[in-house]
């Protein structure tokens, strides 16, 4: 099984090289017998646009799965999940606005699932939810990295770009498109599709495509004739939507690091919390040292100590189940990973995993010098696993997992001391 294929997709040439290779293996296992025995399950991201041979193309055999959007009823289940007083007004207007997306709708129910001074009634909420949606448009929000993408790649190609303005001119009707391009706009999660017709997913679509396209014609408006030519290929605008985007990054990203930073790490924490509770899952928190830090900065230098961190914070990434899971960094030397367990042997044997990753990793050369001998590092974990209740503060959750975090240090550091809810006793492994 190969997951997350869609990593591939940012490397054209090399995907244009391997891809195909999936394509081969079919036709073989048509023909010959040892290879009818080769079973292959590939999951991707379809909300990444690849110009392939279509006659060489592995996603037009075999069986495809596509994963369907969310219905009214399952909006309402996931609001009723995070405590959401919605009704079905509210329900069919997200529906209207986010065509069905999965991932947008349940980041919008999580993002106010985790505003604990919002009092609002059922009557009031699709004026805040019409509200946040109209300045989402404008200022940072948690749907611009997804639409700016997607701009990113509709002004980069022309069949794309001229197919978004038939749509925009009268977005509440479906058109007919070139077959390879509605087939290509429904990969990227723009619009349902049905044979040749298309039609735009959802009001918000319209509406921020509607801005980049006005901005963009207001641009080429007041740009004299001679840099007019330069401006049509739209190279400078992707330079700005680029920036933009990093920038919206940094905003929530260890710069360092590339986890989450700790004030998204707080807003994580809550929303989990909360669905943690909805649930009636576990939810377990892991607060994790690197083991003199300090003493191993001073005697190779920062330089080297920040290529350590990077290689710790991918040990978390590593072990990341799906998106539900948390990895931050949350202050020098210090890193958070939150997950919906089960069971308390799940947790503990997630720490020892950490634990011994980072133990194993190769140190031998870091920040392009080989270390003679090569340095090893170990890690403290605190672990705490919670059934969260009505009531409960979830700080006392972390402050539970800071004290077995120093009960690891001070019993010789290199080994978790974990806490279970209603346990009489720690757990040292």
């Amino acid at each position: 099984m190969i997951e997350n294929l869609d990593c591939l997709f940012a490397y054209s040439n090399t995907a244009r090289e391997v891809l195909p290779l999936f394509r081969t293996w079919y036709e073989d296992a048509r023909r010959t017998p040892i290879w009818s025995k080769f079973n292959l399950i590939v999951t991707y991201a379809l909300e990444i646009y690849i110009t392939l041979d279509v006659q060489q193309s592995p996603f037009n055999v075999g069986l495809p799965i596509t994963l369907e959007g969310f219905t009214i009823p399952n909006i309402l289940e996931l609001a009723k999940h995070y405590q959401l007083p919605w009704n079905l007004e509210i329900a069919e207007y997200l529906y209207h606005m986010l065509g069905r997306h999965p991932h947008l709708i349940r980041l919008t129910i999580e993002h106010f699932a985790s505003q604990k001074n919002l009092d609002i009634t059922n009557q009031n909420w699709q004026n805040i939810l019409a509200l946040y949606f109209k300045n989402s448009l404008h200022n940072d929000s948690i749907y611009r990295g997804y639409f700016s993408r997607w701009w990113n790649i509709i002004s980069r190609h022309a069949n794309l770009f001229d197919a978004l303005g038939q749509l925009l001119n009268d977005p509440a009707v479906s058109i007919e498109l070139p077959a390879m391009t509605a087939y290509n706009l429904e990969y990227l999660g723009l619009v349902s599709r049905e044979g040749s017709t298309v039609m735009l997913r959802g009001e918000l679509y319209r509406q921020y495509f509607q801005a980049q396209v006005a901005q963009l014609e207001q641009l080429l408006t007041n740009l004299n004739e001679s840099s007019l030519q330069a401006a049509i290929n739209h190279e400078r605008l992707q330079q700005l939507e680029q920036e933009n985007f990093e920038l919206r990054s940094l905003a929530e990203r260890d710069g360092l690091t590339n986890l989450y930073n700790r004030r998204s790490f707080d807003a994580i924490f809550a929303a989990r919390w909360q669905a943690a509770q909805a649930e009636g899952q576990g939810l377990m928190l892991l607060l994790c040292d690197v083991d003199f830090f300090k003493r191993f900065n001073d005697t190779y230098g920062h330089d080297v100590g920040d290529e350590v961190l990077k290689k710790v914070a991918q040990v978390l990434l590593c072990v990341k189940n799906d998106f539900s899971d948390c990895a931050a960094r949350y202050g020098g030397e210090e890193f958070v990973l939150l997950r919906l367990v089960k069971d308390p042997p799940e947790a503990i044997a997630l720490a020892e995993k950490i634990r011994l990753d980072v133990a194993a990793l190769d140190l031998s050369t870091l920040n392009n010098q080989k270390l003679s001998p090569p340095p090893k590092i170990t890690i403290s974990i605190g672990v705490v696993l919670y059934f969260p209740k009505l009531g409960q503060d979830r700080q006392a959750m972390f402050k539970k997992a800071d004290e077995m975090l120093y009960k690891a240090k001070s019993n010789g550091r290199n080994q978790s001391c974990c806490h279970f809810q209603d346990s009489p006793k720690e757990v040292w492994i």
